[in-house]
């Protein structure tokens, strides 16, 4: 409520003054209420942006995977309590306590928390970029990308990686990643949205022993 009040204030204000305001001075205004908010879609991060944006705690992760021309997706709906997954093969949910990540499994007497690792293992951005750090990747100005590419040997076969991931106003919405290997090639491709909005409804549950 508190947050549909703010919004409707907002509008009032804009209502107000777009007859006296010029486009700019109203987005400038706009952005007190609405922090990242910017006149255009910015494509390149500054490394403090970079770094915040691998400790997203709350967004939603669509996780395409392809390969051999069958195609498989994951959704993700992370918040700080933990998060959902549901895929072809599963649709669960996760939860985090302190810095313990446990699987959530129907008992006998409802949903039982068993460990499940660390949360930070749970992180799938992070598990996305594997440590490489923002002097990594080049930004490919034709792709409004920063871009990573990888070659590793295997016996008298090569691999060729390549990570691409874009930003929109310091924003991360999409990691792509390509591996090739002769006529083999996966694609994995992860849409980040809803971030910072994300709600994950945990069921009730025990801790298992």
């Amino acid at each position: 409520m508190k947050k549909f009040l703010s919004l409707t204030l907002v509008a009032m204000m804009l209502l107000t003054t777009l007859m006296l305001t010029s486009c700019d001075a109203v987005m400038e205004m706009l952005k007190q209420y609405i922090p990242g908010l910017d006149s255009g879609v910015r494509y390149t991060v500054t490394e403090a942006e970079w770094n915040a944006a691998f400790k997203m705690e709350n967004y939603t992760a669509e996780s395409k995977i392809t390969s051999d021309g069958e195609t498989s997706i994951s959704t993700y709906k992370f918040t700080k309590d933990g998060y959902y997954l549901k895929s072809d093969y599963v649709e669960t949910f996760y939860v985090f306590k302190g810095e313990t990540c446990y699987l959530l499994e129907e008992g006998a007497n409802g949903m039982v928390a068993t460990w499940a690792g660390s949360v930070e293992s749970h992180n799938i951005i992070k598990q996305l970029i594997s440590g490489e750090e923002f002097s990594d990747f080049k930004y490919d100005e034709s792709k409004k990308a920063y871009v990573l590419e990888e070659n590793e040997s295997m016996g008298e076969q090569t691999i060729y990686g390549t990570m691409e991931l874009r930003f929109e106003n310091g924003v991360l919405v999409n990691v792509t990643i390509t591996l090739t290997m002769g006529s083999n090639k996966l694609v994995m491709e992860n849409a980040i949205s809803n971030v910072g909005t994300t709600v994950v409804d945990i069921p009730k549950y025990t801790m298992g022993e």
